[in-house]
């Protein structure tokens, strides 16, 4: 569990196999990180780093590292200087200006006039019109709901350019919603399914049925009388629609179905596999991630009218049909994800658990049959394209981060007008 240090919720499993050189420490499956937490398993370790050294000691360090000078703060410090060398340069001439002076002074008269002379130039109103002006601002903030902890958050603040902010849960609600299922109706189109309630978890033939089931086989569960769910977003938006169609206890049927073996969801890969034993022999193979990681994948696709259907080669004109109504889906704003499957009948003693990440995809991936497309949806919060506009008119540019497609993204950013 790297949640102490990646803020993902779900724990990732840790494998000994050699990763690519390349690849950033958080996504290394063979490292393992001081301050996480094994949830299942045992494994024999090397320290290589310890202390300050680690990640978490890291972190540490820049917590404890200086507070930098906010932009106020270095120009009154620049100010100040100045002044300082003007009150010098003006305290001097006035004290050779006195010793030059053909009427003869005492010398404590000459040093009095050249000290009132040099302190005159001291700003003395300076501090308590730095302070009272950042009290009216703070002042201001707090009758918008804003509470300041410190003076110069205000003037930080006031020099912002550029706001930078994350899209699922902060620019959107972080309530996604399974909105569409799409499949090939022939091998030249593909049909959306909107009604899921017409779906059975027991239908094996019927290509919506064969879909939802596929995508409730994820990390997200349902829990307690009020159907609470827990998981990421995306894999709770698939759980939701599957209570809602099936009711929990028969999603809970197709939960409660052993994982053999599973490639979990990451950044790098963009998929998900699963395998699980098939009810007439043998395993089945789901597959589910990007469409453009599922698709290198899929040899066949299911194709037929009404969801009634046969397997057919993957063809290129169909790969093309796939990319266009992807484009389609999340030009309507959506996160859209493939699905694939296959059927296996690997031996009933196979070691599943000595498979590695490398074997899977050479030996578990290859010949996925396509199923279809579900298009999610996670609807911008209220409120946030007045935001955006207020940002805009004050100068501010606005950016979204987001791990969705760019044409999702781009949907999202026009809708709540980050672009035009």
């Amino acid at each position: 569990d790297n949640a102490a240090l990646t803020g993902e919720s779900i724990p990732e499993p840790r494998d000994p196999a050699t990763c690519e050189e390349k690849s950033p420490p958080t996504h290394a499956r063979n490292l393992a990180f001081y301050g996480t937490t094994v949830v299942k398993g045992n494994a024999t370790a090397l320290v290589f780093f310890i202390g300050d050294k680690t990640f978490l000691g890291k972190i540490a360090a820049s917590i404890k590292s200086a507070r930098s000078k906010s932009t106020l703060e270095i120009q009154i410090e620049h100010f100040v200087h100045l002044i300082a060398v003007v009150a010098v340069v003006v305290g001097l001439a006035s004290l050779i200006a006195n010793l030059l002076d053909p009427t003869p002074h005492p010398i404590g008269y000459i040093i009095a006039n050249a000290a009132g002379a040099l302190f005159a130039q001291v700003p003395e109103g300076l501090i308590p019109t730095v302070t009272i002006s950042l009290m009216i601002a703070s002042q201001k903030m707090s009758a918008r709901n804003v509470l300041v902890r410190k003076l110069d958050a205000v003037e930080t603040l006031g020099c912002v350019s550029v706001v930078c902010s994350d899209k699922t849960g902060t620019l959107t609600r972080g309530d996604m919603n399974l909105r569409d299922m799409v499949h090939f109706s022939s091998t030249t189109a593909m049909e959306a399914v909107t009604d899921f309630s017409k779906t059975d978890p027991a239908d094996k033939d019927t290509l919506p049925s064969k879909m939802l089931r596929g995508g409730i086989r994820n990390n997200a569960t349902v829990i307690g009388k009020d159907n609470k769910f827990i998981g990421s977003p995306t894999e709770v938006a698939m759980m939701k629609a599957g209570v809602e169609a099936w009711g929990v206890k028969r999603v809970k049927d197709v939960m409660d179905n052993a994982t053999l073996y599973e490639i979990p969801f990451d950044s790098a890969n963009k998929y998900m596999f699963v395998a699980e034993p098939y009810d007439e022999g043998g395993q089945l193979f789901s597959l589910k991630g990007a469409p453009e990681r599922v698709t290198v994948f899929c040899k066949y696709a299911y194709v037929g009218q009404g969801g009634q259907g046969g397997i057919v080669p993957m063809t290129p004109e169909m790969q093309e049909v796939i990319v266009a109504e992807a484009k389609t889906l999340m030009g309507q704003a959506k996160r859209v994800l493939g699905i694939a499957e296959r059927r296996a009948d690997y031996a009933a003693d196979f070691h599943w658990d000595s498979a590695t990440a490398d074997f899977a995809k050479e030996n578990f991936l290859n010949d996925m049959v396509f199923i279809g497309l579900f298009g999610i949806q996670d609807p911008p919060k209220p409120g946030v394209k007045q935001a955006v506009e207020d940002c805009h008119a004050a100068g501010v540019r606005v950016v979204m981060i987001t791990g969705d497609h760019p044409d999702t993204g781009v949907a999202i950013a026009k809708e709540i007008s980050i672009i035009p």
